[in-house]
């Protein structure tokens, strides 16, 4: 997954899996703030506002998703060598 954090171009290759859940978590949460941002801007058109709004609420549901996935992965993970796991970034 590329990225733009800080004004730097990340890329989450060579990131474990729970790393890259979290550098997703932190562009959802990023995108969540300007949505909202969006949403509230009473000079924005109400059809901007309202699609602002239906974009935070799908980004709530991504965030909640990407928890799940990070208990999921959690369990997995314990069944897979310690040296597979660094070998494979996971």
């Amino acid at each position: 997954m590329k990225y733009v954090k800080d004004g730097v171009e990340c890329e989450t290759q060579e990131l474990s899996i729970l790393e890259t859940l979290q550098e997703l978590e932190d562009v959802v949460h990023i995108a969540k703030m300007m949505c909202r941002g969006i949403h509230k801007d009473g000079g924005m058109p109400d059809s901007a506002r309202g699609d602002a709004k239906y974009a935070h609420t799908n980004l709530d549901e991504a965030e909640e998703y990407i928890s799940f996935l990070r208990k999921k992965i959690k369990i997995a993970l314990e069944h897979v060598p310690t040296d597979i796991q660094r070998q494979e970034y996971l």
